[in-house]
C-alpha cells in the first residue's frame, strides 16, 4: 500500500473522528468507496493471478459487501450460515462463496450446499472425515485444505481439491 494511499485513509478517518461526539462510547467504521476501490485495484494489480475473496466477518455491512461484489471482488469468505445467507440476499451467486468455518456441523455443511455453496475449507482430520461421510449428499462440493507450514514466511498454503473424485 502506497504512502499516499495510507495518508488519504488517515486523513479521511481523522476528519470523521473529529466530527463525532467523543463522549459516545460506540466505535465506528468507515467505508469510503473511492479508497475501497483503490484498495481492490492495488491488490489485483499486485497479485493478478490471485482471486480476491473478501472475509465477510471483517465487516459484514451489506453496502460494503455489495460494493466489493460490483467492483472487482471475486468472491466472499463466509464463516457462518448467517453470513452466507446475508451475502446471497444481496444477489451474489453462492458459487462465489467459500464456507471457511473450521468447526462446521454436518447440518451446516448440508445447509450451505442447499444454498448453492460449492467450496468449503478444512483444516483438521475431523473436518475431512465429516465431509467424507457426507460426500453422497454434497457431490459437487470442492474442498480447500489449509495446511500449517513451518516456513516462517509462508504461514498457510491453500490448495483446492475435489477429494470425491
Amino acid at each position: 500500500m502506497s504512502l499516499h494511499f495510507k495518508n488519504k485513509i488517515f486523513q479521511y478517518c481523522k476528519e470523521i473522528a473529529n466530527k463525532r461526539n467523543h463522549e459516545d462510547e460506540l466505535g465506528f467504521w468507515i467505508f469510503h468507496p473511492d479508497l475501497t476501490l483503490e484498495a481492490i485495484k492495488t491488490f489485483k494489480a499486485a497479485l493478478p493471478n490471485i482471486n480476491l475473496y473478501y472475509a465477510v466477518k471483517c465487516n459484514p455491512n451489506p453496502y460494503l459487501v455489495k460494493f466489493i461484489s460490483e467492483n472487482g471482488g471475486d468472491g466472499f469468505d463466509c464463516s457462518s450460515l448467517n453470513e452466507i445467507k446475508e451475502v446471497i440476499k444481496l444477489g451474489i451467486n453462492p458459487e462465489k462463496i467459500t464456507y471457511s468455518q473450521n468447526a462446521k456441523t454436518s447440518y451446516e455443511i448440508l445447509e450451505s450446499y442447499k444454498l448453492g455453496v460449492r467450496l468449503t475449507l478444512v483444516d483438521s482430520n475431523e473436518e475431512v472425515d465429516k465431509l467424507s461421510k457426507l460426500k453422497d449428499q454434497i457431490p459437487e462440493m470442492k474442498i480447500m485444505i489449509r495446511i500449517q507450514s513451518n516456513d516462517p514466511f509462508y504461514y498457510f498454503h491453500h490448495q483446492i481439491l475435489n477429494v470425491f473424485d
